[in-house]
């Protein structure tokens, strides 16, 4: 039977009000509404301490601002060019495949 996380998590201990959804060997989805960010985390970690620990202490604390960043054409640009190969290649040592 596969793995299916059932449960929306609050996490009281945080400055702010967050949600998490736990998915299986450390995958996470934080989101924090106050400050209209969502983060997630996808690793191989065991320890579901690690990205609370890692949102309050360096996540939370970077976060400056609530103002949506200033728009960036040419990032925009070479971001659309890399997904555009990205969804060309057939090669299986592409990044994805």
């Amino acid at each position: 039977m596969p793995y299916r996380p059932s449960l929306l998590w609050l996490i009281p201990e945080l400055p702010y009000e967050v949600f998490e959804a736990r998915g299986l060997l450390g995958q996470h989805i934080m989101v924090v509404p106050e400050r209209e960010l969502v983060v997630v985390f996808a690793s191989r970690a065991e320890n579901g301490a690690i990205p609370v620990s890692l949102l309050a202490e360096y996540i939370l604390p970077a976060v400056q601002s609530s103002d949506p960043l200033p728009p960036n054409p040419e990032a925009q640009a070479e971001l659309q060019a890399l997904l555009e190969e990205l969804a060309t290649c057939s090669d299986p040592g592409c990044p994805g495949r």
